[in-house]
């Protein structure tokens, strides 16, 4: 039998969660995007917004957002953000509902966290990811994305609850690991 000293157990779990927290620990958690502080990122430097819809902007439930995230929206732009909805739904109807109503431009069926949708829009925006801000509601999909590429990442509460079996599971191994994340911190 083949044995490596140096990669003991606890060895291996260390790298584990190494890669993990490097991939999926968001920057910042919040329990709404509108308690993010927008002014003090904007004094920081950062530019651009990656906003995920479902769960973030708009509960999965509701083909239109509360009238609060078209005033935040509105006063980002105000604001001079660029603002980018990515979303991996695929239900062009409704995106495009949530689209025009915040009069904002959106890639939907997005693939994320591939990293190549990113690049597309930094490309299209004139920035790069050190300017850049992703926020959503998803560790595996808007958090990881926006970690591959190098950007600052927000990890938000889902508005609303679940109601299919595999995304409550997929959300209570969301908040275990967040859990883990917050102990580190």
């Amino acid at each position: 039998m083949v044995s490596f000293p140096h990669m003991n157990k606890i060895n291996i779990l260390e790298n584990v969660r190494d890669i993990l927290s490097a991939y999926l620990m968001p920057e910042d958690h919040k329990t709404s995007i509108l308690e993010v502080d927008f002014d003090f990122l904007q004094s920081k430097g950062f530019t651009t917004l990656l906003i995920d819809i479902d769960n973030t902007l708009v509960e999965r439930k509701y083909s239109f957002p509360e009238w609060k995230m078209k005033q935040l929206i509105d006063d980002l732009k105000t604001k001079k953000w660029t603002v980018v909805l990515l979303s991996n739904n695929r239900k062009l109807p409704r995106v495009l509902r949530i689209v025009d109503f915040l009069e904002v431009n959106c890639i939907y069926k997005a693939l994320k966290p591939f990293p190549w949708v990113y690049k597309k829009i930094f490309k299209e925006n004139f920035t790069e990811a050190s300017k850049t801000i992703c926020i959503g509601d998803q560790l595996f999909m808007d958090i990881l994305g926006g970690n591959i590429v190098g950007c600052r990442t927000i990890y938000v509460d889902p508005l609303g609850a679940e109601e299919s079996r595999f995304r409550i599971g997929y959300i209570w191994l969301e908040r275990y690991l967040l859990k883990i994340f917050e102990n580190v911190l």
